[in-house]
């Protein structure tokens, strides 16, 4: 998580910084990495769940909706940016530019062929499950790439999204059968 850049470049230069801190407090702790996505030789039963509340009250959703058995959710975590705009044309642009450019950003940060020390016979196994999961959930959508999209259209769409969860007075509530409409 970086500040907000003026230019690609400018985050690059910081990205640079931030990789030479990890680097040398990797060379102090004696620390090598392996950037593959998931644990390449762990068996799923030696990966341990984060017990975060909000997520273990959506779990009765997710399966429902998913094709892959629970185990999938151990497999997904991902790398997410904030993209800054500075109008509605500027924001509906970069998000149709980067949901053009979203198969070569997969490809290019594919990082998951190995499971359980086996090939899983594709290059990004997390793309394969994504894929594969809720496709009613996700996944691009035509109206996103439409000459007219806008900010109403975006929110047309989220409105229709199924809840899952939502937090009143500090307390995480499943909420199923409803839209956030």
């Amino acid at each position: 998580s970086g500040r907000v850049h003026p230019s690609i470049h400018d985050l690059a230069r910081e990205l640079r910084l931030h990789e030479q801190e990890f680097s040398e407090v990797s060379k102090i702790f004696k620390i090598k990495w392996l950037g593959t996505g998931l644990q390449p030789f762990a068996s799923e039963g030696d990966i341990k769940e984060a017990k975060v509340q909000r997520f273990l009250i959506g779990e009765d959703v997710r399966n429902k909706d998913s094709k892959e058995k629970p185990s999938v959710w151990l497999h997904i975590a991902s790398i997410q940016a904030n993209i800054d705009y500075t109008s509605e044309e500027d924001a509906c642009k970069k998000f149709q530019t980067l949901l053009r450019l979203a198969h070569f950003i997969s490809a290019m940060f594919a990082n998951s062929p190995i499971k359980e020390g086996k090939t899983t016979e594709f290059v990004s196994y997390r793309t394969h499950l994504l894929r594969r999961m809720a496709p009613h959930r996700t996944g691009i959508r035509k109206a996103f790439l439409d000459p007219d999209f806008n900010f109403e259209s975006w929110i047309d769409f989220c409105i229709e999204a199924p809840m899952v969860v939502m937090m009143r007075e500090n307390k995480w509530i499943p909420i199923k059968n409803m839209t956030f409409k």
